[in-house]
């Protein structure tokens, strides 16, 4: 059975419109603070102060921007 076509009234397409904008707006605006994020990792902010300060978990910093690379210490000479 083939599904009617939605007809919606002005207000309900008016409603739909802004409804839409709103989560292109939010989608950008979240793309845009990962842009941030990733710039101040590169910066040398810790993961953890980060997360912090962004109500954000490090799984998802990590999930998104990758695991921060472990830099290799020098060893101690004896």
């Amino acid at each position: 059975m083939v599904r009617p076509k939605w007809t919606g009234s002005e207000e309900q397409l008016r409603a739909l419109s802004e409804a839409v904008e709103a989560r292109r707006s939010a989608s950008d605006a979240e793309e845009a603070s990962w842009l941030k994020m990733q710039a101040a990792r590169v910066a040398g902010v810790p993961d953890e102060l980060l997360c912090e300060q962004t109500n954000t978990s490090r799984s998802k910093l990590n999930r998104k921007l990758g695991a921060r690379p472990t830099q290799s210490r020098p060893q101690r000479q004896a």
